[in-house]
């Protein structure tokens, strides 16, 4: 079941300076023929509404495309403090919203 699993991993400050690379990297998974996607997360530093924006975007596509998209990996407190400060564990309620509210335990 591995080969039908993609992951990708982001380190470091992810920021509106990396927003296209993660863009492209996102788009990139989403053409690929895998049915799951995991966005490893345990090197982030830092994260901005960008960011969120993008795997929210990505997770709304990933439903689209019949593909399942997942945070994994030792996931940062900082974060967790930014999605629930964006309000995208509680505001946003289908799609790519579900990638949000595991961090929460709201979205199964």
């Amino acid at each position: 079941m591995a080969e039908n699993i993609q992951v990708l991993t982001f380190e470091g400050s992810q920021t509106i300076e990396k927003a296209q690379s993660v863009k492209e990297s996102l788009l990139q998974a989403l053409k690929s023929k895998k049915e799951k996607i995991l966005i490893n997360l345990s090197k982030v530093e830092k994260v901005d509404l960008s960011f969120l924006q993008l795997l929210h975007a990505a997770g709304l596509e990933a439903e689209k495309k019949g593909k399942e998209l997942s945070l994994s990996g030792d996931i940062p407190d900082d974060f967790i403090s930014a999605v629930k400060l964006a309000g995208f564990d509680r505001n946003l309620y289908d799609g790519g919203a579900m990638l949000f509210k595991q961090l929460t335990g709201e979205g199964a």
